[in-house]
């Protein structure tokens, strides 16, 4: 399978969003930050499918984005479960570090806890889990 791997840089923080794209167009979102046009230009520009969203830790430079992003594709979105006191506080981080303007805080469909592969829609997704950041 042929994969294309394309860096968005959303937000203030400069927060690396991935969109991992195969040859029928199917994406896996990494870290969808705070910057949902951006994103939606991108997914839109090259005409992708979003079938899921992938989240490297809950800190709101990386799920900004998720919750519109679900919707409009009804994409799940995949975190670790330790992440779910970030999600909870996610507004308050962001009017303290960033902007009084708040994310919708996204709903966790499947939990990324351990280390091993995980199958999400046609991609095989290595996790490694790896604690300090959050």
């Amino acid at each position: 399978m042929s994969l294309v791997v394309k860096q968005i840089v959303t937000g203030q923080w400069h927060a690396n969003c991935y969109a991992v794209s195969d040859e029928k167009h199917n994406c896996l979102l990494i870290d969808p930050g705070d910057d949902l046009q951006k994103i939606l230009q991108y997914i839109e520009s090259v005409g992708l499918t979003l079938k899921a969203i992938a989240g490297t830790h809950g800190h709101f430079d990386h799920i900004g984005a998720a919750s519109e992003l679900k919707e409009r594709f009804n994409s799940p979105l995949y975190l670790h479960h330790a992440d779910n006191k970030h999600l909870k506080y996610a507004n308050l981080y962001k009017g303290a570090f960033d902007s009084i303007k708040k994310i919708n805080v996204p709903h966790v469909d499947f939990d990324l806890a351990g280390t091993g592969y995980r199958e999400i829609g046609s991609f095989l997704l290595e996790v490694i889990e790896t604690p300090g950041h959050s």
